[in-house]
């Protein structure tokens, strides 16, 4: 009997699946085109001149004494 369910359960959930996909099928993304691109070089570059942010989180120390 519960071989039945566990078969039963597992062929709705297939069902219910398969008629999602039939119904809204997944949609297709566009292609980016190559001006929205980035060039690596340039990436690489600019990294050199950005400074380096040196900060302390301390935002999940906690002091026990208090």
């Amino acid at each position: 009997m519960l071989a039945r369910l566990v078969i039963v359960t597992i062929a709705i959930a297939f069902l219910v699946v398969g008629t999602k996909l039939f119904l809204f099928p997944p949609k297709i993304a566009g292609a980016v085109s190559s001006q929205a691109g980035l060039d690596i070089q340039q990436m690489h570059k600019e990294k050199q001149k950005i400074p380096d942010q040196n900060w302390s989180d301390m935002s999940l120390v906690f002091d026990r004494n208090n």
